[in-house]
């Protein structure tokens, strides 16, 4: 499982992986405890967004943080939100 540095970048964390990785490892620095959510997607077509239709809707694979999700939109940051305290493990079902 490859481990990828985070990238501060417009307010978020960004990060890369190869094409659709079965696992994939971000390492946060202890500086960094908090309230975090996260946000992934599998850039299929690699043009580093996510594709959406003409609606709005995703046409690309991807998932929240505590496998939460919303309802004509994002989910909400309660319910995405999770606790960064030391060595931490988080799993997002894709």
């Amino acid at each position: 499982m490859p481990v990828r540095p985070l990238t501060k970048a417009r307010g978020c964390v960004k990060s890369s992986a190869p094409k659709r990785p079965s696992k994939i490892a971000l390492a946060v620095s202890r500086k960094s405890d908090g309230i975090y959510v996260i946000g992934v997607y599998i850039d299929v077509n690699l043009k580093n967004k996510l594709d959406k239709n003409f609606v709005g809707i995703p046409k690309e694979p991807y998932a929240f943080s505590n496998n939460a999700e919303g309802f004509l939109g994002s989910p909400s940051f309660k319910n995405a939100s999770f606790v960064i305290a030391g060595d931490t493990s988080l799993s997002i079902d894709m």
